[in-house]
């Protein structure tokens, strides 16, 4: 290790980041997806200083930290960085070689015992849903870890109740995802549905039996079946999310339908009030 080498806590600005990232040679190249994130955290307020950082080589050549910084340039904001001056030029070989924790990781660290698979995903659909539904893509790219155990942590029975429930309903109707139907759970539970109510939809749901022929309920699942839904894509799963609203809505309305048409969206379609049920 060079004999100048420090670590201080700076105030990253857009310009400074800029001329760090002019010595960006023989790096990785850039996650673009990742360093949008980034910048829509620092625009949204939910940057938070860590120990990862800006690693500089005693030439001055960027080492580490080219998806942070262009966060910063694009985001237009000046943000609080640790950078590590004078590093060893060798140190670029052992940088990020470790998996970065996921919100699956954090939410078990932070004693969520199962289906933590499932919560993440399904609050990391349901969160932006909850901000502003019109706004969804945009929201949707800054989640952090932070946001997702923070929810889980203030509703911690909420997302257990609707985790197994989720998880319930696909060992019986195995096309559908754990994560979509929790999503469904918690926005329905937030919208003022009761748990036995949304227990006897998912009964009927989740089996098909002794169901009336004009039954929106028959009516999707026909429709989930003929169309082989997937929901591995962001935009794919919203629209799986907006097509069960819909069945639901007309259940608890008592429509009476033989076919079923997938809603379009935007705009996002939203749960009825249960003022009829």
């Amino acid at each position: 290790m060079s004999d100048n080498f420090s670590v201080e806590v700076v105030q990253m600005t857009p310009e400074w980041a800029a001329d760090l990232l002019r010595s960006n040679t023989n790096n990785r190249g850039l996650s673009r997806a990742r360093a949008k994130s980034f910048a829509k955290q620092i625009e949204k307020g939910k940057w938070r200083k860590t120990g990862q950082g800006i690693s500089v080589a005693t030439g001055g050549r960027l080492l580490d930290g080219q998806t942070r910084l262009n966060a910063v340039v694009q985001s237009g904001i000046s943000t609080t960085m640790v950078v590590a001056w004078n590093c060893d030029e060798d140190s670029f070989s052992v940088f990020d070689t470790g998996r970065a924790r996921s919100a699956t990781d954090v939410l078990k660290i932070a004693g969520c015992e199962q289906h933590q698979n499932i919560i993440s995903a399904g609050l990391r659909l349901a969160i932006p849903l909850i901000e502003d539904p019109e706004a969804y893509f945009v929201i949707s790219q800054g989640i952090t870890n932070e946001e997702i155990v923070n929810l889980w942590e203030l509703n911690k029975e909420q997302c257990e109740w609707c985790a197994n429930t989720a998880s319930s309903v696909h060992s019986q109707f195995k096309i559908f995802s754990k994560s979509i139907y929790f999503t469904f759970l918690y926005l329905a539970v937030n919208k003022g549905w009761e748990c036995h109510q949304l227990a006897e939809f998912s009964d009927m749901f989740a089996s098909g039996a002794d169901l009336e022929s004009d039954s929106p309920i028959l009516a999707y699942r026909q429709y989930v079946n003929n169309s082989l839904l997937k929901s591995n894509m962001n935009q794919q799963r919203l629209a799986t999310l907006a097509s069960l609203i819909r069945c639901f809505n007309l259940h608890v309305t008592n429509a009476s339908i033989r076919k079923f048409y997938s809603p379009k969206i935007p705009p996002m379609i939203q749960i009825e009030a249960p003022t009829i049920y």
